[in-house]
């Protein structure tokens, strides 16, 4: 034996005793000086248990507190990214809606069956400024409006030119004059 890595004192071994599910166990006794370790390692044992039920404990009041935590930074962050993302679509939009489809209204009037004769190439150049046509239903005498916005153009001053149609017979669709 080589001193000073065993203990001169050797455990006893009991073997024979029957333990959980009917198994043999070896049970090691120490003897003098070695059975005070083995207190002091139950003891270190029965400390961290009662540390680990301690710790156990302040967890569960802390834990729901800690998820609150957690969950609104998340949260928060999410929150930063959407505002993030709606502020870059936002600039997108205002982007594509400044430029658009170049000369929108014009092509869709020129490819339209019953409004196609109508446009000249005198009207042409007034067309490509439009941005927009809006309708608007007249309810005395029963009819329609069409307001068309416009940017601003040589051709004329107005942004806004505002055409109203009365119908001749609430039952018939025929257009009386046109004002505007």
């Amino acid at each position: 034996m080589v001193p000073g890595l065993f203990p001169t004192v050797m455990p006893k071994f009991l073997v024979g005793r029957r333990g959980p599910a009917n198994k043999k166990t070896v049970t090691i006794q120490p003897e003098g000086k070695d059975q005070s370790v083995l207190l002091a390692t139950t003891k270190t044992k029965k400390q961290n248990k009662r540390s680990s039920l301690l710790h156990k404990s302040v967890m569960k009041k802390e834990f729901p507190r800690m998820v609150k935590a957690v969950k609104n930074q998340v949260v928060g962050i999410k929150l930063k990214v959407v505002i993030e993302l709606e502020h870059k679509l936002k600039l997108l939009l205002h982007v594509c809606a400044e430029k658009g489809v170049p000369d929108f209204w014009l092509i869709a009037i020129k490819n339209n069956e019953v409004r196609a004769d109508k446009i000249t190439e005198r009207d042409e150049g007034a067309v490509k400024y439009l941005k927009d046509i809006k309708w608007f239903r007249v309810e005395e005498p029963k009819g329609f409006k069409l307001e068309f916005y416009f940017d601003t153009n040589p051709y004329f001053k107005n942004s806004v030119l505002t055409k109203t149609y009365h119908m001749i017979d609430e039952d018939e669709p025929i257009l009386a004059k046109p004002i505007g």
